[in-house]
């Protein structure tokens, strides 16, 4: 791809991603930002196309993207790939599912959505100090993002499989053990897990831009269809610390 050609991509990204935007309160600056406004401050997103490349007889695009919380100092990297039979396709694809994946639940997190607006899933628990005392989060789960060459029966296996054991309730056990050193309001966790026709399984975890051991092992106990050929879901979360018990 030519410099005129990434130029041309990422003026139409920009374009098409205000005007998704537009029903969730966002708009943008001069600068080129987007910001939302809350009653907790600004919710600065610089968005990036690293790559878009020819896929057999479509097109994938890669969407970065960074999610500033700006009163609380909190910064997430996001991004995800989209393929589709045309390049238009794979772009709308590919912003679709970072509004409604990534951006929903971080404005759900911070009061910009409400979550009945979104398809974003809400749970809390709490964690205890040892010799008293804790701290109730609520974790804001975006919708979990499937693909496979299955087609739509094995979609919706995957996607039955997964309101039976969500990623993020798996995520549970592991997150109600952390004890965070610091006293940030936000953090993030990313989670992608495949499984490859050899049956092997691939996990990415990462918690605060990290790599999670722990959120790694517990996403391996996803179950999955009866199907030989690829399947991989991701799901990105927030997750929000409401107070001390």
């Amino acid at each position: 791809m030519n410099d005129a050609d990434r130029e041309r991509i990422e003026e139409f990204t920009r374009h098409a991603l205000v005007e998704m935007l537009k029903p969730t309160g966002l708009f943008p600056e001069q600068n080129g930002e987007l910001i939302a406004m809350d009653e907790a401050g600004r919710l600065q997103i610089l968005a990036r196309v690293p790559a878009v490349h020819r896929v057999g007889t479509g097109h994938a695009m890669e969407l970065a993207a960074e999610v500033t919380i700006v009163p609380a100092g909190v910064t997430f990297h996001t991004g995800l790939t989209a393929i589709g039979r045309s390049l238009s396709d794979a772009m709308e694809a590919c912003l679709h599912q970072w509004i409604e994946g990534i951006l929903a639940p971080v404005l759900v997190a911070t009061n910009a959505l409400p979550a009945e607006r979104a398809r974003v899933g809400v749970i809390t628990y709490r964690t205890e100090r040892y010799g008293g005392g804790g701290t109730r989060w609520r974790i804001c789960a975006g919708p979990l993002q499937v693909s496979t060459p299955g087609g739509k029966p094995i979609l919706e296996q995957i996607a039955a499989r997964a309101r039976e054991h969500p990623i993020y309730k798996l995520l549970l056990n592991p997150l109600s053990a952390l004890e965070f050193a610091d006293e940030r309001p936000y953090h993030a966790v990313r989670a992608a897990v495949s499984r490859n026709p050899d049956q092997t399984i691939r996990e990415t975890v990462t918690l605060d831009n990290e790599v999670w051991p722990a959120g790694e092992a517990a996403v391996r106990h996803f179950l999955w269809p009866d199907y030989d050929g690829l399947m991989a879901v991701q799901q990105f979360l927030v997750v929000r610390r409401m107070g001390s018990l």
